[in-house]
């Protein structure tokens, strides 16, 4: 499991490296929830069950939206 500081320390990776095309999975139990990639400035995050993609200027607002996305799909598991 990737620790919040780990998360931060690679979106800001991705940041740095703009030019390069680099895409960060997350997932739960094996299966990809989220893609996140950084482009034009923004990272954008995108749900991969809905192809929803929302995008976010700053790492904090993105580790955000990666933590309420799996905890969405896990909360829906569970119901």
């Amino acid at each position: 499991m990737m620790t919040l500081e780990l998360a931060k320390k690679t979106l800001n990776t991705l940041a740095e490296y703009h030019k390069t095309e680099i895409t960060l999975t997350f997932g739960r139990d094996g299966t990809p929830i989220l893609s996140v990639c950084f482009w034009d400035d923004l990272y954008h995050v995108t749900k991969l069950e809905s192809m929803e993609t929302v995008s976010y200027y700053y790492a904090n607002t993105t580790l955000s939206a990666i933590q309420d996305g799996l905890n969405e799909v896990c909360l829906r598991v569970l119901n």
